[in-house]
């Protein structure tokens, strides 16, 4: 860590700590989820809330509940992008069709991976466009990725990648 970067650590609860940053004079509050991965359930919701709160031991959960499976009601619950995936071919219409009639109440690792990559990337572009221009966004065209949206990039973790980068410039007013 940086000289000019302190840490200022203050306990809120059991399951949840908060950390003043200071870096170049600026002060930022970062929230960490301190709970155990054998405890969190791989509900859609979770695992919606690990992606953004963003912080090792989320990632950590995160990748525990990847590889647990994310529960099924993800796709209820997020109609229209897991409809985004399957048009974009990031996840096979037959996936969906067999976990709606499926008795087993989670995806596969490789499924909820795909699922867990293209909701970071949603969430990445509602925080770069807003939200209402979000969904949008990841469903058109885009020179910047050859022609591709940023849903067809989702089909591998490098062109999710690309998308992230990209969208980080852009929050960071780089011209991307």
């Amino acid at each position: 860590m940086p000289a000019d970067t302190q840490v200022q650590k203050k306990t809120k609860s059991k399951d949840q700590s908060s950390a003043a940053l200071t870096h170049g004079g600026k002060r930022k509050m970062v929230k960490h989820a301190t709970s155990n991965a054998d405890a969190l359930p791989p509900h859609g919701e979770n695992v919606v809330s690990l992606i953004l709160t963003d912080s090792i031991e989320a990632n950590v959960n995160l990748g525990q509940a990847i590889r647990n499976g994310v529960s099924k009601s993800i796709i209820e619950e997020r109609p229209a992008l897991i409809k985004s995936m399957v048009e974009g071919g990031v996840l096979p219409r037959s996936t969906v069709e067999d976990a709606k009639k499926s008795q087993k109440n989670t995806l596969s690792p490789t499924n909820s991976e795909r699922i867990v990559r293209v909701l970071r990337m949603r969430n990445q572009a509602s925080e770069a466009l807003g939200e209402n221009r979000a969904d949008r966004w990841m469903d058109k065209p885009n020179r910047n990725f050859g022609g591709n949206s940023a849903i067809q990039m989702a089909k591998t973790e490098a062109g999710a990648r690309a998308v992230e980068q990209f969208l980080l410039q852009l929050s960071h007013g780089f011209n991307a």
